[in-house]
């Protein structure tokens, strides 16, 4: 999945990079950047499972993973705020995509604040708000193809 996220990274990075070179390249490196640290949470999951016979130890690895994860999320919200931004603005993508785009964004940092800030502040947001990624994901499949051709 992390490096699915990195092809995304930078496919998206190419198409909005008309729009403004900068803002696609900082939303490229934010979703890389966010790849690289899930997989390094998910290694601390596995770390910290590895050491289960030992809870004092393990806890604090377990603990880091969530660190990692909340900061990834965070990261991961920037980028689709930015490439909702950036989908608002490039008049060849109807403005609700980016409007959807930016909202997922939106959620998916109130969850890590939330998580970060707030005790036992459990993410809600964005499995609510995830809409649209998955506007976008159609959108490439079905109209994203036919500007290719143009």
């Amino acid at each position: 999945m992390a490096f699915l996220d990195i092809v995304v990274a930078g496919a998206l990075y190419t198409l909005f990079k008309p729009v403004n070179r900068r803002l696609s390249a900082a939303a490229a490196w934010m979703r890389t950047v966010y790849a690289v640290l899930l997989l390094v949470a998910i290694s601390r999951l596995v770390v910290g499972f590895s050491m289960i016979g030992d809870p004092e130890t393990a806890l604090p690895v377990l603990e880091s993973f969530t660190t990692i994860w909340v900061i990834s999320l965070g990261l991961f919200g920037a980028s689709l705020l930015l490439v909702g931004y950036l989908a608002f603005r490039s008049g060849f993508i109807a403005k609700v995509f980016g409007i959807l785009l930016a909202i997922a964004g939106a959620g998916y940092l109130a969850d890590a604040v939330g998580m970060a800030v707030v005790p036992d502040f459990t993410a809600v947001f964005a499995q609510f708000l995830f809409v649209g990624e998955v506007a976008i994901i159609f959108w490439l499949l079905i109209r994203g193809r036919r500007r290719a051709a143009n």
